[in-house]
């Protein structure tokens, strides 16, 4: 995995100063998250936060309602309400998934995605 460090458009993607922190703490950043590379990330890389539901848990909270929800989180209907909690929408239904329902995402990054524990 690696572990992209990213700034605002504000600033310059890649200082002097930045370098610095790099090189200097870079071994100790990728032991203490456990990545094998740190790199900077461009401007121009869009990453995706992607909301991926588990569809077993699904099943047991919401019954038949599981591919609705999955279908509508795949369309981008869900949005993060607090608490670790989701709402996904499916035009005029709602349900609320808890953190153990469903899974983030990362896309983006090296043409992969990267799922990351809650």
């Amino acid at each position: 995995m690696v572990l992209g460090i990213f700034f605002s458009v504000s600033r310059s993607p890649m200082t002097v100063k930045t370098q610095y922190i790099i090189e200097k703490y870079g071994d100790i950043i990728k032991e203490e998250v456990n990545v094998k590379e740190v790199d900077v990330l461009s401007q121009e890389v869009h990453i995706t936060k992607l909301y991926v539901p588990v569809g077993s848990m699904l099943s047991q909270h919401f019954g038949k309602d599981t591919g609705k929800i999955i279908a509508a989180s795949k369309a981008g209907q869900a949005e993060e309400v607090g608490g670790g909690r989701l709402r996904v929408r499916d035009g005029d239904q709602q349900w609320e998934l808890s953190p153990e329902d469903y899974e983030v995402r990362y896309e983006g990054i090296n043409e992969q995605t990267q799922t990351v524990e809650q």
